[in-house]
């Protein structure tokens, strides 16, 4: 938990319930933003995040579907309890590697991949994030700090590693994974790298994600004419 979040007297009592009735390898609970600094019309996106939307998905690769082509649900760990067994067989192939931002992008992949059901539960929140705006990606990034983001790039090529021979679907899910990796860098350098150190921030995320296969498509799609140059 983040300094200032909290849970509702009774979470503990009605995630266990919906535990025992939904026997689902994963469950999501919905969750509250009180962001200190930010007013109603600025919270609402990250509020409809949290909010899962009541749904069961069955079998691996709808869940992976649903997570990382769809995008209709939210690949981090927050608001989300999973069994023992699931989460062994996940940290089993995962190890040490996603200690970095954008781990939860990587590393939820395995869990939804040894999952074979999802339960989203919609109720009234149960959990409540309390961090202030500064804390959670509007600061300045240095081109150190950036690298380092961009070093997630590893994650993709470890997880293409895994996929690799598990059929065309697992393959083309972990592209979508990646991706999104992707996009999220190419968002920090766009909003939180400064103009001077812009041409600098743009060789770090070329010489991390070049060899990439999703490098080029996901570049173009959201750079548009200004792809040309990466």
């Amino acid at each position: 938990m983040g300094a200032g979040d909290y849970l509702e007297a009774d979470a503990c009592s009605r995630i266990a319930d919906w535990i025992k009735a939904e026997n689902s390898d994963i469950i999501e609970f919905t969750c509250g933003d009180e962001k200190r600094d930010r007013g109603p019309e600025e919270a609402r996106p990250t509020e409809e995040k949290l909010m899962p939307g009541g749904v069961r998905i069955e079998g691996s690769l709808g869940i992976l579907k649903a997570f990382y082509e769809d995008r209709s649900q939210l690949p981090t760990f927050f608001g989300k309890v999973f069994k023992k067994e699931i989460l062994l067989q996940a940290y089993r192939q995962i190890g040490t590697a996603a200690s970095w931002r954008d781990g939860d992008l990587f590393s939820f992949f395995y869990c939804a991949y040894f999952s074979r059901s999802y339960c989203a539960i919609k109720s009234r929140p149960l959990y409540w994030q309390r961090s202030d705006s500064h804390e959670d990606g509007s600061a300045r990034l240095s081109l150190d700090a950036f690298a380092q983001y961009c070093g997630a790039s590893e994650y993709y090529f470890k997880l293409q590693n895994f996929a690799a021979g598990k059929g065309e679907e697992l393959e083309r899910l972990a592209a979508c994974m990646g991706a999104a990796l992707l996009e999220e860098d190419l968002d920090l350098l766009n909003k939180r790298i400064l103009a001077r150190e812009y041409r600098s921030g743009m060789k770090i995320l070329a010489a991390c994600w070049q060899h990439a296969d999703i490098y080029k498509d996901v570049v173009s799609r959201v750079c548009g004419e200004s792809s040309g140059k990466f």
